[in-house]
Formats: structure tokens, sequence, C-alpha cells
């Protein structure tokens, strides 16, 4: 800034005009200066900043590893949910995940003696609904899940999982009959939702 503010004001006291207006005129002309400088490396910054975390996204939102859905277990892998589903009836069964990244957009429910514990759910929408078949959804039946996030996903819990998920921190859009959770204030949608 000192430089930027040398040769504004070397360049003021050069320029005629200015320098009649003596030296109120080229003290002005070098904050000038020296404000046009420091915007425009400011917007630099600015601008390299946006950059990065764009090319940060991206890369988070490199397709998921391609996963063979026969497998019955899966480690530390990000994996985009649909590409698990039986393509006609739209189940996932007796698979086990360990610490894997589930990537929505994605609809599902849990059915069957499968568990979820120590899960992390990012944008996900938790509603409760009463138990019995659903359709139009992905279906995990008797799957287990330990350490794994949950991205943009829809998920329909029965009442008895409340606990659970609740534990786990899990956000829930409808009404769960826990007056704990449903006295809870909502987050905004602006700040629930990934940039």
């Amino acid at each position: 800034m000192g430089v930027t503010a040398w040769i504004s004001n070397n360049m003021a006291s050069q320029t005629k005009w200015i320098a009649q207006a003596g030296p109120y005129g080229i003290w002005i002309a070098t904050l000038a200066g020296t404000l046009v400088v420091a915007i425009i490396a400011m917007v630099l910054v600015k601008a390299k900043g946006w950059y990065q975390d764009e090319k940060m996204r991206q890369k988070w939102r490199e397709t998921p590893r391609s996963v063979n859905p026969l497998d019955t277990e899966f480690h530390k892998l990000r994996i985009d949910i649909s590409s698990l589903a039986n393509p006609f009836n739209k189940t996932i069964v007796g698979k086990k995940f360990t610490e894997c990244e589930l990537i929505g957009p994605a609809v599902f429910v849990f059915m069957g003696t499968g568990s979820a514990t120590y899960g992390n759910f990012v944008s996900c929408d938790i509603c409760v609904v009463r138990p019995g078949w659903i359709y139009n959804v992905i279906v995990f039946e008797n799957c287990n899940f330990t350490h794994c996030k949950f991205y943009n996903c829809t998920i329909f819990i029965s009442p008895d999982m409340i606990p659970a998920f609740k534990s786990m921190g899990a956000e829930f859009v409808t009404f769960t009959g826990d007056q704990g959770i449903d006295s809870q204030p909502r987050p905004s949608m602006q700040g629930n939702r990934p940039r």
C-alpha cells in the first residue's frame, strides 16, 4: 500500500490539473489511487477464493466411485445411493456400510432388522411415518450403517427409530410426538442447504 501511495502521489504531483489544486488535490488524488488499487487487490483475492472454492466443490461433486452393487460390505467409499438399488424393485438388501459417504439425491426408507449407529446427516430431511410399506422410495432392508454420512437425502423412518436418529443429531421435518424435538426451532432454509 505504501508503494501504491508513493506512485499515486508522484503521478498526482506531475499531473498539471491536479497539481493546480494544491496539496489537498494531490492528497485526494493519492488517496483515490490507493483506494482503487486496494479495491482491485480485494477483488482479485476474492476471485481467487471463489475459484478455489468452486474447484473444491467440483472435486467433491465428482461422480462417486463406482461400486459393485452385488458386494455385501462397503468400507470408506463414497457411494451414489441410486447405483446400489436393484433396478427392478428399488431395494438394497443385507448390506453393511462402514465409514461410507452415501450421496443423494435419494428418497429411502429403512426396513427390517438393520441398524444405524454414529451416523451424520448433511442436508437431509428426516420424516417420521407410520409403519408399513411406502411406495416410490429406495428400500434399505436389513442393512447396517456404522460411522456413515448421508448427504442430500429424504429419509423415512418409523416412530420406533426416533431415539436412535435423535442420538445421531438428525433434524426432523415432521412432527415426532416427542415435545423435546418438536418444540425446537428449525434452522433457516438458507443455513440448512449447501451453497
